[in-house]
């Protein structure tokens, strides 16, 4: 077997203030991973998706949101009324990291005030000697049936809690896994705003009884 040399993890952290007219309007800070110690090629495939996000991030607050947040100042000073800047976070939590997996999630919240306007939460799960991200099938047995698959376990409990499923084929589903639980979750909302808009399923795992994606 192969062996991997211990992951090492560190963070690449942003953070801008944005004005319209002299004005603060918009402040934007983003904390992301960076993996060091694996081999050259899954090391670069990671920590290559992390940097696309990093970019799209700050193209996001720099351009469509820089442009809302003008808008919302002419419009309140127009009304004489106060106007609140823009927050704009971009943050990550690793759950799981040994040297097969590594498992995190990454959070994405805008607010104004107290006011939330978006909540955006996703769930990555990595196979670390081959840098490809892993699918919640690779973590059921192929040969379950379909009603003891996990996606299927999850949309029949979204069902009885009268809650908007994943989607077909879970389109919309994450997940995460930590030393005893595999966590699923997706948003029951067009537009979520909040932690609570997202349903979540989890059951009893262990990542050291399955076998590298």
């Amino acid at each position: 077997m192969i062996h991997i040399p211990t992951v090492q993890l560190k963070e690449q952290c942003t953070e801008e203030a944005l004005c319209h007219e002299g004005e603060l309007v918009l402040h934007y800070t983003s904390t992301l991973p960076q993996l060091h110690g694996l081999s050259n090629r899954p090391q670069r495939r990671i920590n290559r998706y992390y940097q696309h996000l990093e970019q799209t991030f700050q193209k996001a607050c720099q351009t469509k949101l820089l442009a809302q947040s003008a808008i919302a100042a002419d419009t309140a000073h127009s009304s004489a009324v106060p106007f609140t800047a823009m927050e704009v976070s971009l943050t990550y939590e690793t759950t799981y990291l040994d040297d097969d997996f590594w498992s995190l999630t990454w959070t994405l919240c805008v607010t104004c005030g107290h006011s939330p306007l978006l909540f955006q939460r996703q769930g990555d799960v990595w196979a670390l000697r081959t840098g490809l991200p892993c699918s919640l099938r690779q973590f059921s047995p192929g040969k379950q049936k379909k009603k003891q698959r996990l996606l299927y376990q999850a949309q029949k409990a979204a069902a009885a809690q009268n809650c908007r499923g994943p989607g077909r084929n879970g389109r919309r589903c994450s997940f995460t896994i930590c030393d005893d639980e595999l966590l699923c979750f997706w948003p029951t909302v067009l537009n979520s705003k909040c932690e609570e808009d997202f349903f979540s399923f989890s059951v009893p795992f262990s990542a050291k009884d399955h076998q590298i994606c």
